[in-house]
C-alpha cells in the first residue's frame, strides 16, 4: 500500500484532488514510530520491560484513536462528497480532476480496510 501512496498521492496533488484525504492518511503514520520502537526494544531483548509495555500501550491507543475510530466519519464524508453525485462536482472541475476524484474515492478505502485488519490483529 505504500507503493500505491507514492504513485497516487503526487498525482492527486497535481490534479488538485483529494488533498484532505492525503493529509489525513499521511497523519495516520503518527502511530508508526511506536511500532519501530517496539522492534528496536525486541532487538535489545527488552520485551519484559516497562518501556516496552508503555510503548505498546501508546501504539495501541494512537493506532485506535487515529486510524480506527475516525473510519465511520471518513466514510460518511466520502459519501457526502462523492464525485459520482453531480451536485458535488463544481462546474470548473476538469475531466481529469473528476476522474481522479472518483478514483480517489475507491482507492481511499484501501488504507481503512488495512487499518481495520491490523486493529483486529492488534486487539
Amino acid at each position: 500500500h505504500h507503493i500505491l501512496s507514492i504513485i497516487f498521492w503526487p498525482t492527486f496533488a497535481h490534479v488538485k484532488a483529494g488533498h484532505m484525504w492525503i493529509l489525513y492518511f499521511l497523519s495516520t503514520e503518527m502511530s508508526g514510530p511506536f511500532n519501530v520502537i517496539r522492534k528496536v526494544l525486541l532487538e535489545l531483548k527488552l520485551k519484559n520491560s516497562t518501556v516496552y509495555m508503555v510503548n505498546g500501550l501508546l501504539f495501541t491507543v494512537s493506532f485506535t484513536v487515529w486510524r480506527v475510530l475516525p473510519i465511520p466519519g471518513i466514510l460518511y464524508s466520502m459519501h457526502k462528497a462523492s464525485p459520482w453525485r453531480a451536485e458535488n462536482v463544481p462546474p470548473h472541475y476538469s475531466e481529469a480532476r473528476v476522474t481522479f476524484s472518483k478514483a480517489g474515492m475507491i482507492i481511499g478505502h484501501i488504507p481503512m480496510v488495512l487499518n481495520l485488519f491490523w486493529a483486529y490483529a492488534i486487539l
